[in-house]
């Protein structure tokens, strides 16, 4: 699975966000979190900026990317998933 955490007043999140929605419509295993509606999960997950992206495997935290990441490197990531 991978988890974007994102804030809606973040600029690269702004650039970030429509990507990650048209992976999410693609493949169950993306979530976005909009941290301001979900703190407790981004807290558990130990998220201190935003945009992060956490990639899990098998409920083990794999690989975690803090900041913007082409889409090249989000599709990199569920393709190793």
């Amino acid at each position: 699975s991978m988890f974007y955490f994102y804030s809606p007043s973040c600029g690269p999140c702004k650039a970030m966000t429509p990507v990650v929605q048209k992976m999410s419509g693609r493949d169950r295993n993306v979530v976005a979190v909009d941290i301001s509606k979900d703190m407790d999960t981004a807290r558990r997950f130990g998220v201190m900026a935003t945009p992060t992206v956490v990639k899990v495997r098998e409920g083990v935290v794999q690989q975690v990317l803090v900041g913007p990441q082409p889409e090249s490197t989000l599709r990199a990531l569920m393709v190793s998933a």
